[in-house]
């Protein structure tokens, strides 16, 4: 049982929607709510109806492809019983003008049999111009006299002058003329307008009580939608609390824009199935079940088409050229190419397409098995010949580039590619890629690139778990378990895919602000601020931006397995404290004792708290350790320092008030031999 609720009647399967004196009333609707999900999104249109009494079919028209028509529902009915729904997918009538089409084709035979007299006459002219020259020469046994000779000149010169300027004239007329008519073929095709595209319809067949008007609301499930949080940690001034600003990014691309529509954002994964899942026997040592994933964030679908509509002969771009995108038959897509040629479909499902483009004056031209694998994009050129009244259509096979302009260390295999190959185990298909081989150890084991699921070893909360190839993160649970959103105001949502921000709401949360430096390797001081608790908060995973004292710091982000009680957020370097670290040293800082060198080092670390209020400050610092026994470290009490032996790392915690400034000493003794090389 699925958490979305199904209209589409078991009976529609069978009965036929439209029905003998049955009235089909075509509606326009409008998405007037959106309830956004991680993944997909639950979209509300309404449409004011004016129904009749009887039986009759109410037409949703320019629905998104991207919905599920096994979540289709209808609310509003008052005075009518739904009797059957169905969704569909249509593609509209093209645009056109019939008489203004024959006009123009009439001035196009009109111009191309104007060419083609202009061609005749100029071949004939070109055999005549032949035929002079190869006559040109004079000659007899007395010799030719200069009369006659000057008249042979005359007559052939007056005569190729006169058929060079026909052969010009009428190749200019020629040119002027495919001018006109290439305008003619962009007229052709404005004309005929974009190629429509596909759209979803759902009918409704109805039986009406009497004549009323009803307000009705179709509800379905986009895929082709999402959100995902993100926030804003602001900090003014460090005695007031944290500010934090909850937004979150909403993408969809479903082929229409959400115009000021109610928008809801959810965590619930309305995909998850209600029921129960079920226990299999688990053998020690053998791979154990997956763990459901309450989260599923995305991106939306990254793949895409690239191309460019190429003139065959001249190798330039068609402007204003139809594309046609299929997908199993079916069209997904229609587009017209830019000034230059170039066009582009974006968030596509992997699949394998079919590209067809048609232009007037030119010969249609389809391209077949375009494979488009996951967030990928795919280069597809068309080249069309030019003809006139040519109605063959050109059919090629999409061949891959050598190297494809968006992979890099990537290898898809298509359908295709696992239809032709002798097995159909998941293991074995990824054995044919490079560095990945499996072999058995009770079960098939899939070895990438030296790493197994059986060689690796994840500890989680200090449990040690092996044989999963699970990411650990997926195994702890997230919190919390589920929120919904209700935005304040309308939003518009464009469908392009790009995310949009949008506003949830603004809170203040207490936080300790902690300034830590490191010396040795800085001057600057680094603030933190810390939250605990801070579940209460409802954070998600996403991304965060920190700001302080208005100004950008940088970016973190926010995970909530792995954050711990505190949550510590870095603000960047606090130019209101200034620190200095200097080495002090004295005429008897190195003595020779023996055969050993004894040397004593101090280092004196001034600080300065320029604001007017206390900070609580961290100092890091370190004493040298060593690893051979002829050299001996020493060093004096570190009041108020703890020290770790381990590694050397002291740290001081000093409590500094508003325009006061302190000193720390380091001060340590190192022994070693005097032929001891650094």
């Amino acid at each position: 049982m699925k958490t979305y609720i199904s209209l589409l009647l078991a009976a529609s399967l069978a009965a036929p929607v439209l029905r003998a004196g049955a009235d089909t009333l075509r509606v326009q609707s409008q998405v007037d709510a959106v309830t956004v999900f991680f993944s997909g999104a639950m979209v509300d249109r309404q449409a004011v109806v004016k129904l009749q009494r009887g039986k009759q079919v109410v037409c949703f028209t320019d629905l998104p492809l991207s919905l599920k028509p096994q979540t289709v529902q209808l609310t509003g009915l008052k005075q009518a019983t739904i009797l059957v729904v169905k969704h569909a997918v249509e593609t509209p009538a093209r645009s056109d003008n019939p008489d203004r089409r024959k006009e123009l084709q009439a001035e196009e035979k009109a111009l191309v049999r104007r060419n083609d007299g202009l061609k005749a006459e100029i071949a004939i002219l070109k055999q005549e111009e032949e035929i002079l020259l190869k006559n040109a020469h004079i000659a007899g046994d007395n010799g030719v006299k200069v009369e006659a000779l000057r008249e042979t000149a005359d007559f052939y010169r007056q005569r190729l002058g006169e058929i060079r300027k026909l052969m010009f004239a009428h190749q200019f007329a020629i040119e002027l003329n495919q001018e006109t008519l290439r305008q003619l073929y962009q007229q052709m095709n404005a004309l005929l307008g974009p190629e429509p595209k596909p759209q979803g319809v759902v009918y409704v067949t109805l039986e009406g009580r009497r004549e009323h008007a009803d307000t009705l609301r179709l509800r379905y499930y986009d895929e082709a939608a999402g959100w995902q949080p993100t926030y804003d940690f602001r900090v003014e001034d460090l005695r007031k609390p944290l500010q934090i600003s909850y937004l979150a990014e909403v993408f969809q691309y479903s082929g229409e824009a959400w115009k000021q529509v109610k928008l809801t954002l959810s965590t619930a994964n309305p995909s998850l199935s209600g029921d129960k899942p079920q226990l299999r026997p688990w053998y020690f040592g053998m791979r154990e079940q997956s763990v459901e994933r309450k989260f599923d964030y995305v991106q939306g679908s990254g793949s895409s088409i690239r191309g460019k509509l190429l003139d065959e002969a001249k190798r330039e771009g068609i402007p204003f050229g139809n594309i046609v995108l299929f997908l199993n038959d079916q069209q997904v897509g229609g587009t017209t190419t830019d000034v230059d040629g170039n066009f582009k479909f974006n968030h596509l499902k992997p699949g394998v397409y079919t590209l067809k483009a048609s232009y007037a004056g030119f010969n249609p031209i389809q391209l077949n098995r375009i494979i488009v694998t996951d967030s990928k994009l795919t280069v597809a050129n068309l080249h069309m010949s030019s003809g006139v009244n040519l109605k063959e259509v050109v059919v090629a096979d999409y061949e891959k580039p050598l190297i494809s302009k968006d992979e890099a260390n990537f290898r898809g295999t298509s359908r295709e590619e696992i239809a032709a190959l002798p097995t159909r185990d998941v293991n074995s298909i990824a054995s044919t890629s490079m560095g990945v081989f499996s072999d058995t150890y009770g079960e098939e084991v899939l070895h990438i690139r030296g790493s197994s699921s059986i060689r690796s070893d994840y500890f989680i909360d200090g449990i040690r778990t092996r044989g999963s190839t699970l990411d650990p993160s997926t195994l702890l649970p997230r919190s919390p378990e589920l929120l919904q959103y209700v935005i304040e105001n309308r939003q518009t949502i464009p469908t392009d895919g790009e995310k949009q921000r949008v506003p949830i709401k603004d809170v203040e949360a207490p936080a300790r602000y902690v300034h830590q430096a490191v010396p040795k390797l800085s001057n600057d001081v680094f603030l933190t601020a810390e939250l605990s608790p801070w579940a209460y908060l409802n954070l998600l995973d996403g991304k965060a931006s920190l700001y302080y004292q208005g100004t950008f710091v940088g970016e973190t982000e926010v995970r909530t397995q792995s954050t711990g009680d505190t949550l510590r957020l870095a603000l960047g370097r606090d130019r209101g404290l200034v620190i200095e670290r200097k080495l002090v040293l004295d005429q008897e800082s190195r003595k020779v004792v023996g055969s050993s060198i004894r040397q004593q080092l101090q280092w004196e670390i001034n600080i300065r708290n320029q604001k007017d209020y206390a900070v609580v400050l961290q100092v890091q610092e370190q004493l040298p350790l060593s690893k051979s026994r002829s050299v001996e470290i020493s060093y004096e009490a570190l009041p108020a320092a703890a020290y770790d032996e381990s590694s050397g790392e002291l740290l001081w915690k000093i409590n500094l008030p508003g325009g006061e400034k302190t000193s720390l000493k380091l001060n340590y003794q190192v022994k070693y031999p005097a032929n001891y090389s650094f």
